[in-house]
């Protein structure tokens, strides 16, 4: 899942949630990644906006970069 994604699903900063995520060692977040584990997004979810974990673990959404199309 893209970090950007994630961080205005949660309504979060992307930086808020780096900080979070190593504060909790969360796997994904070390560097300048921009896509993390899917596990990962739900772990920091369920930490940060519990309400909404459920809610994205039944996600079957796609999320590509905003670089990239369904037809690549």
């Amino acid at each position: 899942m893209n970090i950007s994604t994630l961080a205005k699903i949660l309504g979060v900063s992307i930086a808020d949630l780096r900080e979070e995520a190593n504060k909790n060692n969360i796997k994904g977040f070390h560097g300048r990644n921009t896509r993390i584990p899917y596990n990962s997004a739900i772990e920091i979810t369920s930490l940060l906006r519990p309400e909404k974990a459920k809610n994205l673990e039944n996600d079957d959404k796609i999320y590509l970069p905003p670089t990239l199309t369904a037809q690549e």
